[in-house]
């Protein structure tokens, strides 16, 4: 695990977790290692606590787009109260997305996702192996009606989108959702460009 050492310059930054002190390179060091080791930053916050400065409290966050994509930064906390609800928002609309995407015609076997709903081992995450954000785009702008017939399109051409078994596995976190470079899978398809990011204002996703 690792070690934080208490900053020996007496002007840096330093943050306070559970007894430790360090500064904020020698967190982010902390966090990298963690990553490495275990494959993302899940479990870190929980061990560390937050970072301390300043009078704000950070914690990390991984970079969806740009050309530091991948990599794990500082995320301003206090300055964001809102950041839960905007996490939940986020949560519901890809909920929705999925459910969009989902054939409502009785073919696949529908189902939640998620490891506890799924019975899913320890450690494992649920992976749709068409990725929602690589066909959300084909989903904007159509009606309910609209988007039911392009879901039952990808079921009879045997590629079911969204929440159901043919389209869900169990894969080890570190090897669903590791860090850049990791040669996880969303690390693979973002290199490949399979998963889409963020695009540039005035543009979306596919253009």
């Amino acid at each position: 695990m690792a070690k934080l050492k208490v900053a020996k310059n007496p002007h840096d930054k330093v943050f306070k977790i559970k007894g430790r002190k360090g500064t904020k390179k020698q967190f982010l060091n902390a966090l990298t290692e963690w990553v490495l080791e275990r494959g993302s930053a899940a479990g870190f916050t929980k061990e560390y606590g937050y970072l301390h400065m300043d009078g704000n409290i950070y914690s990390s966050k991984v970079l969806q787009s740009g050309p530091n994509k991948g990599e794990y930064v500082l995320r301003d906390v206090k300055k964001n109260p809102s950041a839960t609800a905007a996490s939940k928002a986020s949560d519901a609309n890809r909920t929705n997305v999925l459910e969009r995407m989902t054939s409502k015609k009785g073919g696949p076997k529908q189902t939640k996702f998620g490891r506890k709903v799924r019975n899913l081992r320890v450690g494992q995450q649920d992976h749709h192996l068409r990725f929602r954000t690589l066909f959300e785009p084909f989903f904007e702008g159509l009606s309910d009606a609209q988007a039911d017939e392009l879901a039952e399109w990808f079921v009879q051409h045997e590629s079911p989108l969204g929440n159901v078994f043919e389209n869900l596995e169990g894969v080890d976190q570190d090897l669903h959702t590791g860090p850049k470079g990791s040669g996880s899978i969303h690390d693979w398809a973002r290199y490949h460009n399979i998963q889409v990011g963020m695009a540039p204002e005035g543009h979306k996703g596919i253009d």
